[in-house]
């Protein structure tokens, strides 16, 4: 089976799958009340969402086919819409770099610098690594690779050291030694360093701090062995005159990373220094060695005595070289770490995983042109069934339901014509890569991200078009003039009698919407989120008729709690039982107790109207439970 059929097949499921979640959860929720209203009573009452939403793409199905016309032309925009966002755009993986501040130290060359943490095993790099910046840098930048190798651990001394010889058999020890290049030290060492220095590639030569020269009474020309090899000293880093003032330069120098170019302490890292590495202060960084402590090497000869490469500075031939371009190509084909530093100011390279869009800007205007074209066949259907929402109006249809119906009808449009939309993409893109328009090469990306993206942008657009003939069709439901219950009183005082929009029959009925109110607050009315709690309830006085209690009003905070006492009354003009509500505030502020009652006499007003609406064979339950008593 092709990736197209998958992906068609894939679609029909989903929304299959999607329609029986729809259906179960309907069910689901049925089941619920059911279950709330033999345990808690009938106090609420609404219209099966589901049910709604069934009957409006039934009618929205029924009106297609009554207007073939402007069905077509509205399969065709949604097909023209699809098709250009499944052939034009594109949402891939790629990796970005961001470049981010490393405040605290201010470098002391201009350098892009890659290095791998502090430069310590593991976190070491390839020889290969040498070879591919070099090819990145050309001819604007100086490739300075740096081998650092550490002495093996000498449990006597319990450090990993390098002992030193010379031929007038004195000794001495040092942590690591340094492989630099030519270049390297004609950039950096040559004004600090007595002779020739390191002049050959591959040559046993080196070169040493004039303190440690000075501690084996060493001097140009003579000979030291390290490692098993032999070494003529060929430069003498500082001068006698002035000891440690050249060599301070060395040492103070910071690069990128904020470390000088030297390697790094080992006896703080235990991949090194092993059982005798030493703890570092807490939230302090081990610093690196000083030239003094470190012996240069020439280094390819560092890499022979079983060194590694610790990092590579890239240096700028000449100035206004573009430094953060070539970083960030680096730090893209590169998974390593990538520092910069200019005037002083170092930045780290953040690399990450993100996604890269493409060809939005093409289909842009076909969303805008369709979006409009679907505004204004809707705005059309709306004037030619105004006398049909009319009717709708009539036979008791809510402002939401009747959007209900516009959106359903639309989304019709969109399942059907974005599924048609993706196989013709497929198809345009298979004919422009035939024509030549694009290249061989292009995949048609069938089942990746963008795909979803690019149709949900779809049906957003589709229903963004729609809302305004929507909102229009929604101000034509006029269920009454009054869309918001008023009271109509004022209290006074600290009282507040207020008369509720019912009444009853008789006094039986009467009794029974008591015991109704009872149960409602002892059960599923006890607590109305953002309304009231109910705090004491009275059992209803069937004699009087009157129904009691005490209850806090939100917000909570402020202290705000009445008594409430339903009452009812025969009016004897029109022989009926006239329900009223008297308020008594206890505490909390006035206004406040004011304006949160709104919200409890809605609730009871509404519970009064549920009243109306139950079975006579419910009404009969609560007339038999207020004659028991």
């Amino acid at each position: 089976m092709s990736n197209i059929s998958l992906g068609m097949l894939g679609s029909l499921v989903m929304i299959i799958l999607l329609i029986i979640l729809a259906i179960l959860l309907s069910e689901g929720e049925e089941v619920r009340k059911g279950i709330e209203t033999r345990v808690l009573g009938l106090h609420r009452s609404g219209v099966s969402r589901m049910d709604t939403v069934m009957t409006a793409f039934s009618l929205g199905n029924e009106y297609i086919r009554r207007t073939r016309l402007r069905a077509i032309i509205m399969f065709l925009t949604m097909v023209v819409m699809a098709s250009a966002i499944t052939s034009f755009t594109s949402l891939m993986p790629a990796r970005a770099s961001l470049l981010v501040s490393k405040p605290g130290y201010v470098t002391s060359l201009d350098e892009i610098l890659v290095k791998n943490g502090r430069g310590v095993p593991p976190e070491v790099l390839s020889e290969k690594i040498v070879n591919v910046l070099g090819t990145f840098a050309g001819d604007d930048y100086y490739v300075l690779p740096r081998a650092w190798s550490y002495g093996p651990v000498d449990r006597g001394l319990q450090a990993a050291v390098f002992v030193l010889r010379t031929d007038r058999g004195a000794n001495t020890t040092i942590p690591a030694v340094i492989g630099i290049t030519t270049q390297e030290f004609e950039l950096f060492y040559r004004n600090l360093t007595i002779g020739p220095g390191i002049f050959l590639e591959n040559a046993d030569h080196c070169m040493l701090s004039s303190s440690l020269a000075s501690r084996l009474n060493l001097t140009l020309g003579d000979a030291i062995y390290v490692a098993g090899r032999r070494f003529l000293i060929t430069g003498i880093v500082g001068s006698p005159e002035t000891p440690g003032v050249l060599e301070g330069i060395l040492d103070s120098m910071v690069e990128a990373d904020g470390y000088n170019p030297l390697p790094a302490n080992p006896q703080f890292f235990s991949t090194i220094s092993k059982d005798f590495t030493v703890s570092g202060q807490a939230g302090a960084s081990p610093p690196n060695l000083s030239v003094s402590s470190v012996l240069i090497l020439p280094y390819e000869r560092v890499l022979e005595i079983g060194g590694y490469v610790a990092s590579v500075a890239l240096i700028p031939k000449r100035p206004g070289v573009d430094m953060r371009s070539l970083a960030k190509e680096l730090a893209y084909a590169l998974d390593i770490t990538i520092y910069v530093s200019e005037s002083g100011a170092a930045k780290q390279l953040s690399t990450f995983t993100t996604v890269m869009v493409g060809g939005w800007e093409l289909v842009l205007t076909i969303l805008v042109i369709g979006a409009l074209n679907i505004t204004t066949m809707v705005l059309g259907s709306l004037k030619e069934r105004t006398r049909e929402i009319f009717v709708f109006s009539a036979v008791g249809l809510s402002p939401m339901g009747i959007s209900v119906f516009f959106i359903s009808e639309v989304l019709v449009y969109v399942i059907v014509g974005t599924l048609l939309g993706y196989v013709a993409g497929y198809l345009m893109t298979w004919l422009m890569i035939i024509m030549g328009t694009l290249p061989p090469t292009h995949v048609f990306n069938f089942a990746s991200t963008f795909t979803v993206v690019g149709l949900l942008t779809i049906v957003i657009a589709s229903l963004a078009a729609v809302s305004y003939p929507t909102l229009l069709a929604s101000r034509i439901i006029t269920p009454s003039l009054e869309r918001r219950w008023k009271l109509k009183t004022k209290p006074k005082g600290d009282e507040w009698d207020i008369a509720l929009p019912t009444s009853a029959t008789s006094l039986e009925e009467t009794r029974g919407i008591l015991a109704y109110l009872y149960e409602y607050y002892t059960g599923a009315g006890a607590v109305r989120e953002g309304v009231y709690v109910t705090r004491e309830v009275a059992r209803p006085d069937y004699e009087n008729l009157i129904l009691d209690l005490v209850m806090s009003l939100v917000p909570l905070e402020m202290g705000v709690r009445q008594r409430v006492r339903v009452a009812s009354v025969l009016d004897r003009r029109v022989n009926r039982y006239a329900i009223t509500v008297h308020l008594n505030r206890l505490s909390g502020p006035q206004n406040v107790w004011e304006t949160s009652n709104y919200g409890f006499i809605d609730d009871l007003r509404k519970q009064l109207l549920m009243w109306g609406s139950l079975p006579d064979e419910e009404k009969q339950k609560y007339t038999s439970i207020a004659a028991r008593g």
